[in-house]
Parts: C-alpha cells; sequence; structure tokens
C-alpha cells in the first residue's frame, strides 16, 4: 500500500510539472503509469485535480487518457466536476472533429443529472454536425441521457430526430440509431419497421459492417412483406448473406429467411439446404466458442432438418483438445443425429468419451441411454455398450450408467436378467451415494430376475444404522419392492429394516418406516398395489 500510494504521488509530481513546463511525452508516460496503476484495482482519485489540467492538451492521446480517468473518477468528484465540464463543452466547438467527438462521448459518460443542462446543446449540436464520427457518437449520447433521464428524450424531440437520422448516409449512424431507438422505445415494443424503412435498409444493406447487418436482419425480422412478390424480392436480396464469411451474420440471414418462409413451409427445405454447408464449415472451425454457439443454433433447427445433418453426424464428435462444455453440448445432440445405419458408431464414439471426466461421463451415458429411449429397435445395443462400461472399474462411470440403467425401459426378461448379473458384479466399485441408490432402486424393482438379490440387499439393510437419509429411503423402499416379489425370502428382511427405521432419531425416516408397516399391516394386496402398481 505505501509503495503504491508513493509511485502515485510521483506520477501526481510529474503531472504537476509538465503542466508548467509542457512535454508531450513525459505527459504520456505519467498518464499511462496512471492507467496502469487505476487498472490494477488502486484508487487514483487523488490525481484528479491533475488531470483536469491536460484535458486541454493538443496531444489527442493525452486528451483521450484524461477524458477517460474523468469519467472513472466523476461521480466521486462532483465539486470539481465543472471545471472538467467547461473544458469539453468548449472542446464540443473545435474545429477538429476527433476532439469534437472525444469531448461529446465524455460529457455524456459523466452521469450526473446535474449537468444535464451542460450536455443538451452539445448532444443537439452533435447529431446535426458535419462529420459522421460525431454523429455517431451524439446518436449513442441519447441512450445514455435516457437512462439518466427519461424526460430529458421527450422534451427535446429526440425520438423525431433519430427516426429522421435513419436516413443518414453514414451506415453506422443508421445502425446506431435503430439500436437506440430499440432501446429507448424498448417498454413500447422498440423501433417500428415499416415498409418505407424496410425498403430502405434492404436497398443499403450492402454498406453496412458485419455488425450493422446482424442488427438490421434482426430488426427486419419485425416487418412481413405483404405479398409474395415482395417477400420473394426481399429472399433475393438476402440471399446473398447466407454464404457470407462471418458466421454471425450468415445464421442471422438464415434466421431472417425462416421468418419471410414461415407462412411458406414448402420453402424451408429450399432455404436451408443453401444455406447448411457454410453452417457445417464454421462448425469445424476450430474455434470452441463460435462452434458452441452454432451448435445452439443448429439444434434450434434439428427437428426440421435432422436428415441433413444427420448425414454429417461425424462433424459432433468430441475432438481431444475441446473444453467440456462443448464435448458435453455436442454429446447431447448426437442421440437426435442417431439412425439405424450409424447407431454403432455412435454409441462406440459416446462410449470412448466416458473416461475423459465426470461431466463427460454423464453426458454420454445419458446420450446412450435417450438413443436407447428414442429407438427401441436399437435397445440391445446401448445396453450392451452401457454393460461394457461396467468393466472399466471407474466409479464415476459405474455410477452414470447405473443411473441410465436404473431409468431404461426393458421390455425383455432376458435382457433384465442379463443387466443384473453384470450390475452385482461392480458392487464394490460403488462408492459414491448416487450409485448405490441407484443399485437399490433396481434391486427393488428387478431383484426377482436376481437368485441372490435378498442376499445382497442384507448386506445393505445391516448397515442400515450407519447409512444416509438418502440411502436409507432408498433401502426401506428395495426391501418393500422385494418382500412383494419374494416374500418368503424377504420377509425377515424386511422386519429387521423397518424395526431400525422405526427407532431412528430422523423424523423423515421413522415416518416412512410407519407409513409402510401400517400400509403391509392394513392389506398386503392393497399395498402391493400401491407400491408396485398394477402389472
Amino acid at each position: 500500500m505505501y509503495s503504491s500510494e508513493c509511485y502515485l504521488d510521483t506520477v501526481i509530481t510529474s503531472l504537476n510539472e509538465v503542466a508548467v513546463k509542457p512535454d508531450v511525452l513525459k505527459t504520456r508516460k505519467a498518464m499511462k503509469q496512471l492507467m496502469l496503476l487505476t487498472s490494477s484495482g488502486y484508487s487514483a482519485r487523488k490525481a484528479f485535480p491533475a488531470v483536469l489540467k491536460h484535458l486541454v492538451n493538443t496531444d489527442i492521446m493525452v486528451k483521450k487518457l484524461a477524458c477517460w480517468f474523468v469519467t472513472m473518477y466523476a461521480a466521486e468528484e462532483t465539486e470539481v466536476i465543472l471545471l472538467a465540464v467547461n473544458t469539453l463543452v468548449n472542446d464540443c466547438s473545435s474545429p477538429n472533429p476527433m476532439i469534437r467527438g472525444l469531448a461529446l462521448k465524455t460529457l455524456s459518460s459523466l452521469g450526473q443529472t446535474s449537468l444535464l443542462e451542460y450536455c443538451t446543446e452539445p448532444i443537439l449540436s452533435g447529431l446535426d454536425d458535419t462529420n459522421p464520427y460525431v454523429r455517431r457518437i451524439a446518436v449513442l449520447a441519447c441512450v445514455k441521457m435516457h437512462h439518466l433521464c427519461p424526460e430529458y428524450i421527450s422534451q427535446h424531440g429526440i425520438i423525431d430526430r433519430l427516426y429522421a437520422m435513419i436516413r443518414d448516409l453514414d451506415p453506422i449512424v443508421t445502425v446506431n440509431c435503430l439500436s437506440v431507438l430499440d432501446e429507448i422505445l424498448y417498454e413500447e415494443g422498440g423501433v417500428v419497421i415499416n415498409k418505407n424503412i424496410a425498403h430502405y435498409l434492404l436497398n443499403r444493406i450492402g454498406e453496412f459492417t458485419e455488425w450493422g447487418l446482424t442488427v438490421i436482419l434482426k430488426l427486419l425480422t419485425r416487418y412481413s412483406p405483404g405479398s409474395d412478390e415482395e417477400c420473394f424480392d426481399v429472399m433475393n436480396i438476402v440471399d446473398r448473406y447466407l454464404s457470407h464469411a462471418n458466421s454471425t451474420v450468415a445464421t442471422s440471414s438464415l434466421q431472417y429467411l425462416f421468418h419471410l418462409v414461415k407462412n411458406m413451409p414448402h420453402l424451408h427445405a429450399d432455404v436451408f439446404t443453401r444455406a447448411h454447408n457454410h453452417i457445417l464449415h464454421f462448425l469445424s472451425s476450430g474455434n470452441a466458442e463460435l462452434t458452441y454457439v452454432l451448435l445452439n443454433f443448429v439444434e434450434s433447427l434439428l427437428d426440421k432438418n435432422r436428415d441433413v445433418f444427420g448425414k454429417h453426424y461425424k462433424l459432433f464428435f468430441c475432438k481431444y483438445n475441446e473444453p467440456t462444455y462443448l464435448k458435453v453440448k455436442k454429446i447431447e445432440m448426437l442421440p437426435s443425429l442417431t439412425t439405424g445405419d450409424n447407431v454403432t458408431e455412435v454409441i462406440n464414439e459416446l462410449g470412448m468419451c466416458v473416461t475423459v471426466n465426470l461431466e463427460v461421463a454423464v453426458a454420454a451415458t445419458t446420450a446412450i441411454g435417450n438413443i436407447a429411449s428414442a429407438h427401441p429397435d436399437m435397445f440391445g445395443d446401448c445396453l450392451k455398450k452401457l454393460l461394457s462400461l461396467l468393466h472399466l472399474n471407474l466409479d464415476y462411470v459405474t455410477c452414470s450408467v447405473l443411473t441410465v440403467l436404473k431409468n431404461a425401459d426393458f421390455r425383455d426378461a432376458n435382457d433384465i436378467e442379463i443387466t443384473m448379473q453384470e450390475v452385482v458384479k461392480c458392487r464394490p466399485q460403488i462408492t459414491s451415494q448416487a450409485g448405490q441408490t441407484a443399485l437399490l432402486w433396481m434391486l427393488g424393482e428387478h431383484g426377482e430376475h436376481l437368485k441372490n438379490s435378498a442376499y445382497i440387499l442384507e448386506e445393505y439393510v445391516d448397515s442400515v444404522e450407519s447409512m444416509s437419509c438418502d440411502l436409507k429411503l432408498s433401502c426401506i423402499l428395495a426391501a418393500v419392492k422385494l418382500f412383494f416379489k419374494k416374500p418368503a425370502e424377504c420377509q425377515e428382511l424386511l422386519g429387521s429394516v423397518l424395526e431400525q427405521c422405526l427407532a431412528c432419531s430422523d423424523l423423515l425416516i421413522r415416518e416412512t418406516a410407519i407409513y409402510y408397516y401400517h400400509l403391509l399391516k392394513t392389506d398386503v394386496n392393497e399395498a402391493k398395489l400401491v407400491v408396485c402398481g398394477s402389472d
């Protein structure tokens, strides 16, 4: 702290010296030092008076750094901020457009309602400035004033002026006006895009930057052409942007075209066919963040274009150097791309993913389970792969597999028997509570297909007093269910678990045990219907 304070004092001294004897290089160095000190988290508010002296500096770099500093500490220096305001107001009349723009940007960023009167004239003049850079700044200043004082906009007729400025010759001014209007009019539904504005924007669409294109295409969805002929004309204009080098522009174009043909379902496939190759190209770009965003976009299109993406299912396979969130996203989408032709390859790919980490293992095993649910004819292949994963002797993999098997829709008694035999073999490696809970559930649900299920459950019952609350509940339910399937073997077992849980200090465990005790005592057949349901 002491060294930072001394360092700041040195910088302030340097700034005061160069204010008397101007030296551009020394001033730049001192301002940069001040910026580094501030960015490290240390408050340099003490330097505010020294920095104010350099707002009038003729060097544009020094002036920018001084404006940045003033903006940062303006809220804390309410008493001396007027000194800065006077300089900034004067700079708004400078013959240099860069200085005018910088001054207006700083003036509108001070964030104090008491200074609104000083901002009015510079902003209104900036909207009519001959230089497009200043007009861009002035338009953005309007939204800052709106957040600071909403009445300011209506009092000075800003909305009408911004609507008029949509036809500005500078495309960035046009986009800024649309964005600012959309934010100011948010509660009213945003900026209105009528036929005249839509056609004007479409005729100028080639002038906009990539960022501007995405804004324009999004806003154009608020206008629907009045006839098929007009719709096709608009589609012809936008069509070339489906192959744009920027993925955001390409996807925005596709979304807009889908909007145009929403009432023409016979054209959906044609529109998508023209764009999907470019989307697939972006998916293989190697940029993790871009790929993740595109995957979310593709996911929204899968329902109607499953066959198209299904042909390129390998693009959705994980790469070893991809981050976990991207691997999980790809894995979650693979079940939707699985067909009878590629199911073996997809399942093998998912099987190799389980050793990466816990999160990926859960996603991969869940995906295999989803494939089995969505494609009953592939259930056998999926089950075989899941059971093979149990032999990896990895606790988190075993736990994930058991959780999936717990929810599996078994239709063949032979599959259940094989599954139960494999599951009980991996008991020693199940250490997590989630895995033990799943195993107990399976013993209760499918225990009749396993000869020694009662003896396995007995091992858990013997240690029920040391179990967690969730495991005790699972153990009670498993014992009750297995009793109805093997009454002779499980009667004593059930009595033991209920007796131990009735003496438990935990209210939930005790009440659950009492519930099942009275249910069984009242009517065993009715109890079976309640617990196991009707066959």
